[in-house]
């Protein structure tokens, strides 16, 4: 995203105060032949109250193939 965006602080198109600047990601993944199992971290900057850092989210999704 484009710094532009948050020009103009409430009024801009991205409010600073609820919107964060960027996100980090970071993923890792087991496969099998029928199973898989992936984890996902992000954490971000800004975009919560007072310009803090908006909390860590955490993903953990699977799948189970059925058919091919």
């Amino acid at each position: 995203m484009d710094e532009a965006a948050f020009t103009g602080g409430s009024g801009s198109f991205a409010d600073p105060c609820a919107s964060a600047r960027q996100a980090h990601s970071v993923g890792g993944g087991v496969n099998w032949w029928l199973n898989q199992l992936d984890f996902e971290r992000t954490s971000f900057e800004g975009g919560a109250a007072s310009s803090a850092d908006r909390p860590d989210e955490r993903a953990l999704f699977t799948r189970f193939f059925l058919a091919f």
